[in-house]
């Protein structure tokens, strides 16, 4: 009996072993295989982007995943903004988070995954923001002839930029005739000048800047021609006014133009004071040249007049021609009234005066000759010059 029971135990031990050997149980050495093995996740913050400053920037970590399939909690953070940004994360632990970029430059982010047993930092993500910049565009004027020797203004005023940014200007000579030793005033304004000391063709680039882009160069073509003018460089006079600190270099040419459109007795146009030596000319109806004009007084220095009796109603020109430099030389255009004749003694003052017939009295014997009228005129020649002559 007692062996039965002795036989039976064992049998029921080894049954026990080799169902606890089976179940992967049993001792100490067996306990380390029960544990699972646990897989790092992988987070993904999307891939890099560039937008439009002030637009909403959605982030993307749908690509971060885990092997094991565990459930994975996300965390972002903007490591890196543009100074005086105040950008922030609507929701730093959801799948798509956003943000507004609100300046210019780049922001830097990196997303964490943890799965809850280990976390895992993503490679850095690169958001560009940028303004949209159209390039702009640069006008130089139109092509147009000038007097050799005049001042010649060019104008980029009509240049744009679509973005509305401040343009600067950037002027320069292409080509200039042969020996001209033409310089561009303030070559960086809207507005530069040169004066054209040869005859001949001169062509002048400009290109403008927003700041970012530049504009492709364009051309303007000015041509020189010697004693020819144009409207687009002569200057308006008004009556009875007067300009001052007029300069102008070594055989310059500087034109103006006076419209007359009332009747008056007289006109006056003088040139007065400054330094240098200028030539006065002046042409009813055409711009006078150095070969044609109406009154040319060719003194010496810069006081010079025309004075024009019973000017004719339209447009007077003035040419103001630099027989040397000149500058700080005043130009006044007047009406004068002319004064009636003085009769004396049943006899009229005749001093100073011609007869329609063209004779100068004698002041001495003032005695009106039969063919004239009895009235005495003062008739002149277009302009009545007085100085010393060169």
């Amino acid at each position: 009996m007692l062996f039965r029971m002795k036989s039976f135990t064992a049998m029921l031990v080894v049954f026990v072993l080799a169902f606890l050997s089976a179940c992967g149980g049993g001792g100490g050495g067996g306990g380390s295989s029960d544990q699972s093995i646990n897989s790092d996740p992988v987070a993904d913050a999307g891939n890099n982007q560039i937008v439009l400053t002030g637009s909403i920037v959605t982030l993307d970590g749908s690509g971060s995943y885990d092997p094991d399939d565990d459930v994975l909690a996300y965390r972002w953070e903007l490591t890196s903004i543009p100074a005086g940004s105040i950008a922030t994360l609507s929701n730093p632990s959801a799948l798509n988070p956003t943000f507004i970029a609100d300046l210019d430059g780049e922001y830097v982010v990196r997303l964490s995954v943890d799965d809850g047993f280990m976390s895992v930092l993503s490679d850095p993500v690169l958001i560009s923001a940028s303004t949209i910049n159209s390039a702009p565009i640069a006008h130089a004027g139109s092509d147009r002839n000038v007097a050799t020797g005049g001042l010649v203004t060019l104008d980029g005023g009509t240049s744009s930029d679509a973005d509305g940014d401040q343009l600067t200007f950037n002027w320069a000579f292409i080509s200039v005739p042969a020996n001209s030793n033409a310089i561009l005033d303030h070559p960086t304004a809207v507005m530069p000048t040169f004066f054209p000391d040869i005859s001949g063709v001169y062509i002048v680039s400009l290109i403008v800047s927003d700041g970012r882009l530049s504009s492709l160069p364009v051309a303007v073509v000015i041509t020189a021609i010697s004693g020819g003018s144009s409207d687009t460089d002569t200057q308006l006079l008004s009556l009875n006014s007067n300009l001052s600190n007029v300069a102008g270099p070594l055989n310059s040419f500087r034109y103006f133009r006076l419209d007359l459109n009332e009747s008056i007795d007289g006109l006056k146009i003088a040139t007065s004071g400054g330094s240098g030596d200028v030539d006065l000319y002046v042409r009813y109806g055409n711009p006078p040249t150095l070969e044609l004009y109406d009154c040319s007084p060719f003194l010496f220095g810069n006081d010079e007049t025309c004075d024009i009796v019973s000017p004719a109603q339209g447009s007077w020109y003035v040419l103001l021609h630099g027989y040397a430099a000149y500058s700080g030389v005043g130009l006044q255009a007047e009406s004068v009234e002319l004064k009636e004749p003085v009769q004396l003694s049943g006899l009229l003052e005749v001093r100073d005066a011609q007869f329609l017939d063209g004779t100068t009295p004698d002041p001495e014997n003032p005695v009106i000759p039969n063919n004239t009228s009895s009235t005495a005129q003062r008739v002149t020649t277009p302009a009545t010059i007085g100085g010393v002559c060169r």
